[in-house]
């Protein structure tokens, strides 16, 4: 197995020796440390490390800046911030500075190896942010969120999609009825008039369940039935500037066991993004990911998406 060289970078020493615990618990992974910002440039450029855990406030150069220097370098390593910032024009600028990733500091124990193992399969993963810094609605861009409270979960979804009725995108929910009406009390919490958009139709609410009803054959998601269905969804949308969808039924067959079945359509959608334009949101309770196989069968997930937000 070929090793993941891993430097690890922050002031503190009890911090550094707590992460590098956590990651030799993996044997791929090939850990040094630096405590500065310029021991970090200094070791990336002559280690090489195919990733940099890095703090923002460092001494001497601070975080921000050494991720933007050693993206000057011949072979730039991915960066995953994890910092005690988590302020959306902090975290803004973070990414821009090329990082594949960001943990606030007090998620880092239970979201560190999901975050390398996500940045590994080139997904970008955020845990402990504003959940609103980096919604994307202009392009495909299929988002994944593992949430572990219902009310926070609700709260972000309705942001996601008063945000794309707001620049007069369409919305589709494909959602479980409990879902469905709560994220319509929310939504009109931040003043969208959700009946109103319905009868324009910019606003179809669908039940996750229903809709599995007509795709699934043989316990398996259909190519042909999941285009069509999804396909004459879309289509029916009336907004000029393109489709946000947000899909429950991913979750509705992981929690039935059907986990093979809720990958293959993930790929479904990934496919379909390929013939018709929607940007794309899919959500799952961390509950999901409890046993040891649904453990490591959450890595597949997370690599059928462009983006995965953890909280």
């Amino acid at each position: 197995m070929h090793p993941h060289r891993i430097l690890v970078v922050d002031d503190s020493v009890p911090f550094r020796r707590f992460i590098c615990s956590k990651l030799q618990e993996r044997v791929e992974f090939q850990v040094t440390e630096a405590s500065d910002g310029w021991e970090a440039v200094r070791k990336a450029e002559d280690q090489q490390p195919d990733l940099i855990l890095l703090d923002i406030g460092l001494p001497k150069l601070n975080g921000i800046e050494v991720a933007r220097r050693v993206q000057e370098l011949a072979n730039p390593p991915k960066i995953l911030f994890i910092s005690q910032e988590s302020s959306p024009d902090v975290v803004q600028e973070a990414f821009g500075s090329g990082a594949a990733g960001y943990i606030h500091k007090p998620r880092v124990g239970s979201k560190l190896l999901l975050a390398v193992e996500t940045i590994q399969l080139g997904s970008r993963f955020i845990s402990g942010c504003e959940f609103a810094t980096t919604n994307n609605h202009t392009a495909f861009h299929h988002e994944l969120e593992l949430y572990s409270d219902d009310a926070a979960f609700i709260k972000n979804l309705s942001r996601f999609i008063h945000k794309a009725l707001a620049i007069d995108r369409g919305a589709i929910i494909v959602a479980t009825q409990e879902h469905r009406a709560a994220l319509v009390c929310e939504l009109a919490s931040l003043g969208c008039d959700t009946k109103r958009a319905c009868a324009d139709g910019r606003y179809i609410p669908l039940d996750a369940k229903e809709i599995l009803s007509k795709i699934v054959v043989d316990q398996m998601p259909d190519p042909e039935a999941f285009a069509e269905v999804i396909g004459d969804i879309i289509d029916e949308v009336e907004a000029s500037a393109g489709v946000t969808i947000f899909g429950e039924m991913v979750a509705v067959l992981w929690a039935h066991g059907d986990y093979s079945a809720a990958i293959r359509l993930e790929q479904l959608w990934n496919g379909l993004a390929a013939k018709q334009s929607f940007s794309l949101r899919c959500a799952y309770p961390m509950r999901s990911f409890e046993n040891s196989e649904q453990s490591r069968l959450m890595t597949r997930v997370c690599a059928q998406h462009s983006e995965v937000h953890s909280h």
